[in-house]
Protein backbone atom coordinates (compact mmCIF):
# COMPACT_ATOMS: atom_id res chain seq x y z
CA UNK A 1 0.00 0.00 0.00
CA UNK A 2 1.44 3.33 -1.00
CA UNK A 3 1.77 6.22 1.43
CA UNK A 4 -0.88 8.17 -0.51
CA UNK A 5 -3.35 5.30 -0.32
CA UNK A 6 -2.66 4.83 3.42
CA UNK A 7 -3.30 8.54 4.02
CA UNK A 8 -6.57 8.35 2.06
CA UNK A 9 -7.72 5.37 4.14
CA UNK A 10 -6.81 7.21 7.35
CA UNK A 11 -8.68 10.32 6.18
CA UNK A 12 -11.75 8.19 5.38
CA UNK A 13 -11.69 6.57 8.86
CA UNK A 14 -11.39 9.98 10.55
CA UNK A 15 -14.29 11.32 8.46
CA UNK A 16 -16.48 8.36 9.45
CA UNK A 17 -15.63 8.83 13.12
CA UNK A 18 -16.71 12.48 12.96
CA UNK A 19 -20.12 11.39 11.63
CA UNK A 20 -21.08 9.45 14.75
CA UNK A 21 -24.70 9.48 15.78
CA UNK A 22 -25.54 11.74 18.71
CA UNK A 23 -28.77 10.16 20.01
CA UNK A 24 -31.32 12.44 21.67
CA UNK A 25 -33.15 9.60 23.44
CA UNK A 26 -32.29 6.20 24.87
CA UNK A 27 -33.14 3.05 22.96
CA UNK A 28 -36.42 1.90 24.46
CA UNK A 29 -39.63 0.27 23.30
CA UNK A 30 -41.66 2.58 25.56
CA UNK A 31 -43.21 5.82 24.33
CA UNK A 32 -45.46 8.05 26.42
CA UNK A 33 -49.16 8.06 25.52
CA UNK A 34 -49.75 10.31 22.50
CA UNK A 35 -46.05 10.54 21.62
CA UNK A 36 -44.22 9.71 18.42
CA UNK A 37 -40.55 9.90 17.52
CA UNK A 38 -39.08 12.43 15.08
CA UNK A 39 -36.15 11.04 13.09
CA UNK A 40 -34.06 13.24 10.81
CA UNK A 41 -30.54 13.51 9.49
CA UNK A 42 -28.88 16.93 9.38
CA UNK A 43 -25.82 17.37 7.17
CA UNK A 44 -23.90 20.60 7.63
CA UNK A 45 -20.47 20.43 5.96
CA UNK A 46 -19.42 23.68 7.71
CA UNK A 47 -19.26 21.76 11.01
CA UNK A 48 -16.45 19.55 9.70
CA UNK A 49 -14.11 22.54 10.00
CA UNK A 50 -12.19 23.08 13.21
CA UNK A 51 -13.02 26.18 15.22
CA UNK A 52 -16.59 26.46 13.95
CA UNK A 53 -19.11 28.63 15.78
CA UNK A 54 -21.87 27.21 17.98
CA UNK A 55 -24.62 25.96 15.67
CA UNK A 56 -28.22 25.16 16.68
CA UNK A 57 -31.61 24.47 15.13
CA UNK A 58 -35.06 24.54 16.75
CA UNK A 59 -38.39 22.84 16.12
CA UNK A 60 -41.71 24.57 16.84
CA UNK A 61 -45.19 23.15 17.23
CA UNK A 62 -47.80 24.46 14.79
CA UNK A 63 -50.52 23.12 17.10
CA UNK A 64 -49.93 25.67 19.86
CA UNK A 65 -46.97 27.75 18.61
CA UNK A 66 -44.66 26.55 21.38
CA UNK A 67 -41.06 25.47 20.96
CA UNK A 68 -40.57 21.72 21.03
CA UNK A 69 -37.82 21.79 23.64
CA UNK A 70 -34.55 23.67 23.74
CA UNK A 71 -32.54 24.43 20.60
CA UNK A 72 -30.64 21.37 19.38
CA UNK A 73 -26.89 21.96 19.30
CA UNK A 74 -25.25 20.50 16.19
CA UNK A 75 -21.61 19.55 16.74
CA UNK A 76 -20.81 17.26 13.81
CA UNK A 77 -21.02 17.55 10.04
CA UNK A 78 -23.64 14.80 10.24
CA UNK A 79 -26.16 14.56 13.09
CA UNK A 80 -29.00 12.10 13.48
CA UNK A 81 -31.95 13.41 15.49
CA UNK A 82 -34.11 10.90 17.35
CA UNK A 83 -36.46 12.93 19.53
CA UNK A 84 -39.78 11.98 21.17
CA UNK A 85 -42.51 14.58 20.54
CA UNK A 86 -46.25 14.78 21.21
CA UNK A 87 -48.30 13.94 18.10
CA UNK A 88 -48.99 16.99 15.95
CA UNK A 89 -47.65 19.24 13.23
CA UNK A 90 -44.25 20.90 13.58
CA UNK A 91 -41.88 23.07 11.56
CA UNK A 92 -38.16 23.75 11.44
CA UNK A 93 -37.44 27.06 13.17
CA UNK A 94 -34.44 29.26 13.97
CA UNK A 95 -31.14 28.08 12.53
CA UNK A 96 -28.22 29.75 14.37
CA UNK A 97 -24.52 29.88 13.57
CA UNK A 98 -22.78 32.06 16.13
CA UNK A 99 -24.66 35.37 16.08
CA UNK A 100 -26.22 34.64 12.65
CA UNK A 101 -29.91 33.72 12.93
CA UNK A 102 -32.19 32.53 10.18
CA UNK A 103 -35.82 32.12 11.32
CA UNK A 104 -36.50 29.56 8.53
CA UNK A 105 -39.95 31.02 8.12
CA UNK A 106 -40.27 30.72 4.37
CA UNK A 107 -41.69 27.78 2.50
CA UNK A 108 -43.58 24.66 3.48
CA UNK A 109 -41.09 23.36 6.05
CA UNK A 110 -43.56 21.55 8.27
CA UNK A 111 -43.89 17.87 9.17
CA UNK A 112 -46.30 15.64 11.07
CA UNK A 113 -45.60 13.40 14.04
CA UNK A 114 -47.98 10.45 14.45
CA UNK A 115 -48.39 8.93 17.92
CA UNK A 116 -46.86 5.52 18.48
CA UNK A 117 -44.75 5.72 15.31
CA UNK A 118 -41.22 6.51 14.24
CA UNK A 119 -41.62 9.49 11.89
CA UNK A 120 -38.82 10.11 9.36
CA UNK A 121 -39.09 13.83 8.52
CA UNK A 122 -36.25 14.15 6.04
CA UNK A 123 -32.60 14.55 5.31
CA UNK A 124 -31.78 18.20 5.83
CA UNK A 125 -28.68 19.63 4.19
CA UNK A 126 -27.47 23.11 5.07
CA UNK A 127 -24.82 24.53 2.74
CA UNK A 128 -23.10 27.83 3.43
CA UNK A 129 -21.16 29.73 0.79
CA UNK A 130 -19.27 32.98 0.83
CA UNK A 131 -21.16 35.64 -1.13
CA UNK A 132 -19.38 35.76 -4.52
CA UNK A 133 -19.41 39.56 -4.49
CA UNK A 134 -17.28 39.62 -1.33
CA UNK A 135 -13.66 40.60 -2.00
CA UNK A 136 -11.40 38.24 -0.11
CA UNK A 137 -8.00 39.56 0.85
CA UNK A 138 -9.15 43.16 1.17
CA UNK A 139 -9.18 44.79 4.62
CA UNK A 140 -12.51 44.43 6.46
CA UNK A 141 -12.56 48.23 6.89
CA UNK A 142 -12.94 48.49 3.10
CA UNK A 143 -15.31 45.63 2.30
CA UNK A 144 -17.13 44.99 5.59
CA UNK A 145 -17.76 41.66 7.27
CA UNK A 146 -17.99 38.59 5.03
CA UNK A 147 -21.50 37.72 3.88
CA UNK A 148 -22.69 34.17 3.42
CA UNK A 149 -25.59 32.59 1.64
CA UNK A 150 -27.28 29.67 3.38
CA UNK A 151 -29.14 26.98 1.43
CA UNK A 152 -31.49 24.79 3.48
CA UNK A 153 -32.60 21.70 1.52
CA UNK A 154 -34.79 18.76 2.51
CA UNK A 155 -34.38 15.42 0.74
CA UNK A 156 -35.91 11.97 1.10
CA UNK A 157 -33.05 9.51 1.71
CA UNK A 158 -34.90 7.25 4.15
CA UNK A 159 -33.75 4.07 2.39
CA UNK A 160 -30.14 5.04 3.01
CA UNK A 161 -30.20 6.47 6.54
CA UNK A 162 -33.00 4.69 8.41
CA UNK A 163 -31.07 1.37 8.53
CA UNK A 164 -28.16 3.20 10.20
CA UNK A 165 -30.46 4.69 12.83
CA UNK A 166 -32.29 1.38 13.31
CA UNK A 167 -28.98 -0.28 14.20
CA UNK A 168 -28.54 2.26 17.02
CA UNK A 169 -32.15 1.87 18.26
CA UNK A 170 -33.04 -1.83 17.91
CA UNK A 171 -35.63 -1.84 20.74
CA UNK A 172 -37.41 1.25 19.41
CA UNK A 173 -37.36 -0.07 15.82
CA UNK A 174 -38.60 -3.49 16.87
CA UNK A 175 -41.60 -2.04 18.72
CA UNK A 176 -42.96 0.75 16.52
CA UNK A 177 -43.80 1.16 12.84
CA UNK A 178 -41.76 3.57 10.74
CA UNK A 179 -43.53 6.12 8.54
CA UNK A 180 -42.07 8.58 6.07
CA UNK A 181 -43.62 11.87 7.12
CA UNK A 182 -42.41 14.30 4.49
CA UNK A 183 -44.95 17.06 4.06
CA UNK A 184 -42.29 19.21 2.41
CA UNK A 185 -42.06 18.72 -1.38
CA UNK A 186 -39.22 16.41 -2.47
CA UNK A 187 -35.88 18.20 -2.84
CA UNK A 188 -37.33 21.36 -1.27
CA UNK A 189 -34.92 24.29 -1.24
CA UNK A 190 -35.10 27.38 0.93
CA UNK A 191 -32.93 30.24 -0.45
Amino acid sequence: MTVQRALLVLLFVVALASCASDPQMKDTAMLAQGQGVMVARLAIPYLAQSGHLKTTISVASLNDGSDAGTPIELRNAETFLVIPLPAGTYRWKDFHIGSYNDPLGGGPMHFDIAAGKINYVGDITVVMALDPSYQTGAPISQVGMPRYTVNFRIYDYHKVFLPRIAATYPELWGSHPVVVSLTTPPDFRLY
